[in-house]
């Protein structure tokens, strides 16, 4: 622009200036409601557990940390499959028996190999015991053994689980009615893994009725939120003005600053669409049947996926877990028959007798059937969850890319309570912290049948706290057997 025009540069900067201060106050104004993918920052993570009880069909028996083992193989009394893993050691996802079933979310998934659970390896009799995993596997912490008030062992971790850290500090920075809901399939199992503090273990709610009256109970319906309208409209009639006086600017600058006019016309034509197209959400909440008995688990389980999914869509909290028991999924075909107990501990305990030396060789490929058929079911809820998720649209993706679910147990091999080369299965990716669509194995070995990690779920856990913007160096106890401390290598 030449000197001496009535309209020049520092006015024009000035007025630009105004009318480009109105974008970002808009924004702020409307928040996650419009799912502007230019504001994603704004948009709440979540975090969800699926711990399934008991461990899974691992070859893996159980190891010091860092030192090399070998894997089962079969020619000996225990069986030596292995149904989780991966079909593919390298990074390329090929999904193992058991997890078979997400294959159509293959591109949202994460599935690491070995990775121990390194603070239980240090802390547990024999490498692995039961409570001691329990009390170890969310919370990476020390833990102490002592008697209860009828004499009974118990095992408990002096600091909080993942989720619950988590959900305090996420809490913190955005107050919801409930900072974590906590649910399960009761039946057989050797303590809860979620704790909220030294020796405080958390209490998930068995019952699908008790658990719909106290996270959905006060929900209403129908009508959209009188609120969001408001502001809705409020953002239409502001991106008027803003677009009118960029209008009102072209005629009056040179060819080079209308460029710079023309990208904020773009991006502001954009957003009105977004704002003019957007539904208003309300808030649904789900029909549940109050007369579902606790011990019903064929019908308890997606029941307890559905609560938390309306929930998440609610904006009624940020974290859940739900737990499994090891249950016999007897509504399924149960092709090797009767166990001791009726409990699935014993089922996994077959594992040591059906090789080829073992007394119970014959039925082999009748237990191996049974055991993808109970885990996959456990694995069709973690798919029920992950579906719920992603059909709603949030930000430039879904709710499920705005969440990081994770499944494990507190076992990988549960006939040897091995704790090395734990089952870890992840969805989502906290807002696109982490690369999915991805195995990463952090067995060091490199004989295909040997065995060695130095790589815990402490390395994992200090990942996960970054990815939801914490800038945590190390998660749980400190100390000089873990491997090594710090965030896991190869996520993001």
């Amino acid at each position: 622009m030449k000197r001496g025009t009535n309209f020049g540069r520092r006015a024009f900067l000035r007025a630009a200036g105004g009318f480009m201060l109105a974008l970002p106050v808009l924004e702020a104004t409307h928040g996650d409601s419009w799912g502007n993918p230019q504001n994603t920052a704004s948009i709440a993570k979540r975090f969800i557990v699926v711990f399934r009880h008991g461990g899974t069909a691992s070859s893996v028996q159980r190891y010091p940390i860092n030192k090399l083992g070998d894997r089962l193989d079969g020619t000996g009394p225990e069986q030596g499959h292995d149904l989780w893993a991966p079909k593919d050691p390298g990074e390329t996802l090929v999904l193992g028996p058991i997890h078979a079933a997400l294959e159509a979310h293959k591109s949202k998934l994460l599935l690491l190999s070995g990775v121990d659970n390194a603070a239980g390896v240090i802390q547990s009799p024999y490498l692995g015991d039961h409570r001691w995993a329990n009390s170890t596997i969310m919370t990476s912490a020390k833990a102490t053994e002592s008697t209860d008030a009828a004499g009974n062992q118990i095992v408990l971790a002096q600091g909080p689980s993942l989720d619950q850290v988590l959900a305090k500090r996420l809490t913190a920075q955005t107050p919801l009615p409930f900072p974590s809901m906590n649910v399960m399939v009761d039946g057989h199992q050797y303590g809860t893994p979620f704790f909220s503090g030294p020796a405080s273990p958390v209490n998930s709610e068995t019952n699908p009725g008790k658990a719909f009256d106290t996270y959905l109970g006060g929900v209403g319906s129908g009508t959209p939120n009188p609120e969001l309208v408001r502001r809705q409209a409020m953002g239409v009639s502001v991106l008027e003005g803003v677009m009118d006086g960029y209008k009102a600017l072209q005629p009056k600058i040179s060819s080079q600053d209308r460029q710079v006019v023309d990208a904020h016309l773009t991006q502001l034509s954009e957003l009105e669409r977004r704002i003019k197209t957007l539904q208003t959400v309300t808030c649904t909440p789900i029909n549940v049947d109050h007369k579902v008995q606790d011990a019903d688990a064929e019908h308890v389980g997606p029941i307890m996926v559905d609560i938390i999914l309306a929930a998440m869509r609610c904006g009624l909290t940020q974290v859940a877990t739900l737990e499994l028991a090891d249950i016999i999924t007897h509504w399924l075909p149960t092709p090797f028959g009767d166990v001791a107990f009726d409990i699935g501990h014993s089922l996994h305990h077959v594992a040591s007798d059906c090789g080829a030396k073992g007394t119970q060789f014959a039925k082999q490929q009748q237990w191996l059937d049974e055991m993808v058929a109970n885990r996959g079911w456990c694995i069709g809820l973690f798919q029920r969850l992950l579906e719920g998720l992603d059909s709603v649209p949030e930000g430039n993706g879904t709710m499920l890319d705005n969440t990081l679910m994770l499944y494990t147990s507190e076992f990988s091999n549960g006939s040897f309570h091995s704790e090395n080369n734990m089952p870890l299965l992840m969805a989502g990716s906290a807002g696109g912290a982490f690369r999915t669509g991805r195995h990463l194995n952090f067995n060091t070995a490199a004989d295909p049948r040997a065995y060695q990690s130095k790589t815990g779920t402490h390395n994992l856990f200090t990942s996960i706290l970054n990815a939801f913007g914490f800038p945590d160096a190390h998660f749980g106890i400190d100390d000089p057997g873990l491997g090594f401390k710090g965030p896991m290598p190869g996520l993001v």
